[in-house]
């Protein structure tokens, strides 16, 4: 096996330990503070440091046989993230590709269920479904590919997909999760290639895990040995009227262990707090966020970190919960609580304030990104990375919801009230929120979607790639932001509307095939062709908006078809701010050899008074020409007569 590890190690290291996942956002809202009484988790792939596989793959229900083995594998944010042939055709090689290096393995269960995959497990045919977004931590642990050091089985992504192939329910989940992670331990994918200077802001992985009743936050952090597997774990309930959102910060802090109903962790919870000199009982309650989250000091500018995580945190409830007023310089601070665990909302939420909320940069605040020099002349509120200090300046950008750098994100909701086959539905979106669509694509039931959604490289420019459509937009309308985000908007009011109307539709005929909330073949049939379409529809839809763009507003100009151009210029208070409004300034110099009484200055000075000179001037010259004129046809007259 030690070849082996060290084959996987010397190739993979740099790609799997990057930053690839430390930037995602959560939502997870409880059934009885939504309208339509769903159960709800977001997660937004926040991604950048490598490209990512955009596939979503369908990974069949199986029975196996007794004594089987389970092999566990460290995926890679890249195309192809997987290559197995034990997991569906969608993992199957393709061409030349080899099956991916086995870490090791665990026993299998007889039976284990079909779920939807990206980077991390989405929803099984259950409706138990996840999401994640990277966090920080003080334990460190590797993975077994890493030589000597590294003593541990599971990521974050295997562990996802282990309880969706595995549970019933958002608990069964996080019990399974938790139990595997202390026996065969937990490692980071986001700790770098630096074993003697980890990077702590990602250490630790957090989850919101949902089924149509009950939504839980869980944090998983390594163990608190790194010879030896282990993991340091804890979950809490999110109440059922209430909504909570994490913005790659840990937000558990009070728990009581006596109550099963609300609150599960690892037995060690307490204990590695107290050996670590993290926390001492007698000075107060247990806090896991102060005794377990890192404060950002490893960051040159501390205060930008804590901005970092809270303000997403914030911005999610001053927009689902704006009676609240809460403080938005608070920030995330890992010895005090900023903002409560959970809130509940003013109004009952509904799909349209979910993607309100992922399209948002602040917009109406103080910390506006539509606004300021950085914005450019027309309100763009994209900033590249890095956002904090670079290139030897201290500073930082916001960092909002919506990204630029956004590979992938989804609303996944879950109804009791319906078949597990209708049920569960993932709405999809690619790149980034501000400019994509919503699209009712993945049903807990359905095994199928569009080609273009399958056949993508962000390597690679292709019209028959979903991806692009929705980048070459997010990147087009940023040369006229102001203008286009408000073709966008009314193209995605008019698409996903019809989505929506789309969805209870189908919903509604697929019903009726069902009874005593059991589906047979021929409705999640009817569920796979009709999404199928819409997706295709929709896609299409969003090709022609993007070609409409490009044509309509390039040079500077906005094209509305043949005939005349608008050239909208740029806006006064940008102008005044740049050099324009500074312009010549001292740049012109009067040329040499003029003599020194001339000046184009005194020139416009006299020029008043030397106005009639002028006059007389001209129009003696003008009669000049006039007589010189009549003489000349005259003398030529008298000439021909002659």
């Amino acid at each position: 096996m030690k070849p082996l590890m060290l084959l996987i190690s010397s190739v993979a290291l740099l790609l799997f330990l990057v930053n690839w996942a430390a930037a995602c956002t959560i939502i997870a809202v409880g059934n009885k503070a939504t309208a339509d009484g769903s159960t709800i988790v977001v997660h937004t792939d926040d991604s950048g440091g490598t490209t990512t596989d955009l596939r979503p793959v369908r990974v069949p229900a199986k029975d196996w046989p007794e004594g089987s083995k389970r092999p566990i594998y460290q995926f890679q944010a890249i195309y192809p993230r997987l290559v197995t042939s034990s997991r569906g055709e969608g993992y199957k090689p393709v061409g030349n590709q080899t099956e991916s290096a086995i870490l090791g393995y665990i026993p299998q269960v007889r039976h284990t269920y079909a779920y939807w995959d990206l980077d991390y497990g989405i929803m099984n045919e259950h409706q138990v479904m996840i999401a994640e977004s990277t966090t920080s931590g003080k334990t460190v642990g590797y993975s077994l590919a890493v030589p000597e050091i590294g003593h541990n089985l599971f990521q974050i992504g295997e562990l996802s997909k282990v309880a969706l192939e595995r549970c019933r329910t958002a608990r069964c989940a996080v019990e399974l999760m938790g139990k595997l992670s202390t026996e065969y331990g937990f490692y980071s994918d986001d700790l770098g290639p630096n074993y003697d200077k980890p990077i702590l802001a990602g250490a630790s992985e957090t989850l919101a895990v949902a089924d149509p009743d009950e939504v839980w936050i869980m944090h998983m952090l390594c163990g608190p040995d790194r010879s030896r597997p282990g993991s340091v774990w804890v979950a809490q309930r999110v109440d059922d009227d209430k909504v909570a959102a994490i913005g790659n910060g840990i937000i558990i802090r009070q728990i009581n262990l006596k109550d099963k109903s609300r609150y599960l962790a690892s037995a060690n919870v307490h204990s590695v707090a107290i050996e670590k000199g993290w926390w001492n009982p007698k000075e107060g309650p247990f806090d896991f966020t102060a005794a377990y989250s890192f404060d950002g000091s490893f960051d040159t500018n501390s205060e930008w970190y804590p901005l970092y995580t809270g303000r997403r945190q914030w911005r999610v409830f001053n927009m689902l919960a704006p009676s609240l007023k809460f403080d938005p310089r608070l920030g995330s601070v890992t010895t005090r609580p900023s903002y409560p665990f959970a809130v509940r909302p003013d109004k009952l939420i509904t799909l349209s304030d979910i993607k309100r909320v992922l399209r948002d940069h602040y917009e109406g605040t103080q910390f506006d990104m539509r606004k300021g020099l950085a914005a450019g002349p027309f309100g763009n509120p994209i900033r590249w990375d890095p956002i904090t200090d670079y290139n030897g300046v201290r500073g930082g950008w916001e960092r909002p919801i919506s990204m630029f750098r956004t590979s992938f994100s989804f609303i996944s909701t879950a109804r009791r009230h319906l078949p597990n086959e209708i049920g569960g539905l993932v709405w999809y979106g690619e790149d980034s929120a501000v400019g994509t669509l919503y699209i009712p694509l993945l049903y807990a039931s359905t095994a199928k979607v569009p080609a273009s959604y399958i056949n993508c490289l962000q390597s690679e420019f292709s019209t028959d790639c979903a991806w692009w459509a929705f980048n070459l937009v997010n990147n087009w309308i940023q040369l006229r932001y102001d203008a286009m985000i408000e073709e966008v908007r009314a193209e995605q009011e008019r698409l996903e509307g019809e989505s929506e109307k789309f969805q209870k539709s189908l919903e509604a005929k697929a019903l009726k095939l069902c009874h005593n909330k059991r589906c047979p073949r021929e409705a999640v049939e009817l569920l796979e062709k009709a999404t199928v379409e819409h997706a295709e529809y929709n896609v299409e839809q969003w090709w022609n908006l993007a070609w409409h763009l490009v044509a309509k507003y390039a040079n500077g100009f906005i094209t509305n078809g043949e005939g005349a151009i608008e050239k909208p210029g740029y806006p006064r208070e940008w102008l005044e701010m740049t050099e324009f409004s500074k312009y010549p300034g001292n740049t012109f110099i009067e040329p040499p050899g003029f003599p020194q009484h001339f000046s184009i200055s005194s020139f416009a000075q006299t020029a008043g008074a030397q106005q009639w000179g002028v006059v007389v001037l001209f129009t003696v010259a003008f009669l000049a020409t006039v007589i010189g004129v009549t003489y000349h046809r005259r003398h030529n007259n008298y000439n021909n007569l002659v």
